[in-house]
């Protein structure tokens, strides 16, 4: 006997497409990829960044360190002045040529504890043109710019 013929269209087997490729990836996988290779770079550049102006830091203050340990007074009072001048350059531009009494406040901003007494801070205005200085205030005066020194790194270490 033969089947009746069934109503409506035939239907056949239902054939799945291939799976696609893991090569080459869908756009948004490209533009994922462009984004973390760039933040890569910049991570790396301002790494890299950190390290020179860390490395500068340390040759600075090794600098400083070597040059008011020895020799008379009034040359570590030059070496200190002319050092703390040059670091202001690198970490606070804007402050590096004030003149003596903006000099002096911009000195003091740095550190809250600063004791500066009257002899140090006419060390700071003009002592580096003096002919001579005594000992005592050249050492307080080098301890202080040390101080001084190692807080503007930190300060502006951070950029």
């Amino acid at each position: 006997m033969n089947a009746p013929a069934p109503q409506g269209p035939v239907l056949q087997d239902i054939h799945l497409p291939i799976e696609p490729g893991w090569w080459p990836p869908a756009p948004g996988w490209w533009l994922l990829a462009g984004v973390i290779f760039a933040v890569l770079v910049w991570v790396g550049y301002r790494w890299r960044r950190w390290q020179r102006r860390r490395a500068r830091a340390a040759q600075g203050l090794a600098e400083f360190d070597r040059t008011t340990q020895t020799g008379l007074p009034i040359a570590r009072v030059r070496a200190a002045t002319a050092l703390l001048r040059r670091a202001a350059h690198e970490y606070a531009p804007a402050n590096a040529s004030l003149p003596g009494e903006r000099w002096l406040d911009y000195l003091k901003s740095l550190r809250a504890d600063a004791n500066l007494d009257e002899e140090v801070q006419t060390l700071w205005r003009d002592g580096q043109w003096r002919p001579d200085v005594a000992e005592a205030p050249a050492i307080r005066f080098v301890a202080e710019a040390n101080a001084l020194l190692r807080s503007m790194i930190q300060q502006g270490g951070g950029q």
